[in-house]
């Protein structure tokens, strides 16, 4: 008899632990109540899931105590921690709370002195070293010729289908690292090699005569 019992126990245990351990729930905009579709929810141990287009969420959970993390981009982060049994299932509804970052205003030096971009009368060009390292550039020219009315023909710049280049007076387009000319003396023309990229933290591109601050070599 004692041994009947035991075997029935562990068969209620066993059907236990089989069940499904979950928490469902739904993600809202904290503001307008709007359902927020893609949030990402993660647990401790890194799995997770993300919400659907109604804002829905379903994930499997470990019994025990548990946190669960919400994200989502543009808002603030929130999390949730919880203990949960075998088998039983938990409806936790959350609202984030949008969150406002200020970007960064691009700061430019292609004047006589510092400017922020949106100060400048010229058309410039700005080209930050993350935008470099996403577009898996390997060349300061390869980065340039990027750029709109910018063209790199035999290895020289190009701004708005400028003459070209022609040997001792270049292209007419000034290539200078932190204020610095780096056209050769004898050819005038760029030398992309003593430009490593992983060395780049900004590109301005002036796309107008500036021969006032740097010269004949600025047309």
């Amino acid at each position: 008899m004692k041994w009947l019992l035991t075997v029935f126990m562990l068969l209620n245990i066993c059907a236990l632990y089989s069940q499904k351990t979950t928490i469902t729930g739904k993600v809202t905009d904290k503001k307008n109540g709007e359902a927020l579709f893609g949030v990402n929810i993660v647990l401790q141990d890194n799995t997770g899931c993300t919400t659907n287009e109604k804002g829905i969420y379903e994930i499997e959970i470990k019994p025990g105590r548990q946190t669960v993390n919400f994200y989502y981009i543009g808002y603030k982060n929130e999390s949730r921690t919880v203990f949960i049994r075998p088998g039983e299932s938990l409806e936790i509804d959350v609202q984030l709370n949008p969150e406002t970052q200020l970007l960064e205003e691009i700061v430019v030096s292609a004047g006589k002195y510092e400017q922020k971009l949106s100060e400048v009368i010229v058309s410039m060009e700005v080209i930050k070293a993350d935008m470099i390292e996403n577009s898996n550039t390997t060349d300061m020219d390869h980065a340039i010729n990027k750029v709109p009315g910018v063209d790199i023909m035999d290895d020289q710049p190009s701004i708005r289908g400028g003459s070209g280049y022609s040997y001792g007076a270049g292209s007419r387009v000034l290539v200078m690292v932190d204020d610095l000319p780096i056209l050769s003396a004898d050819a005038a023309d760029a030398k992309w090699s003593f430009l490593p990229v992983e060395n780049v933290s900004q590109i301005e591109i002036l796309k107008g005569a500036s021969s006032v601050l740097y010269g004949s070599s600025a047309l």
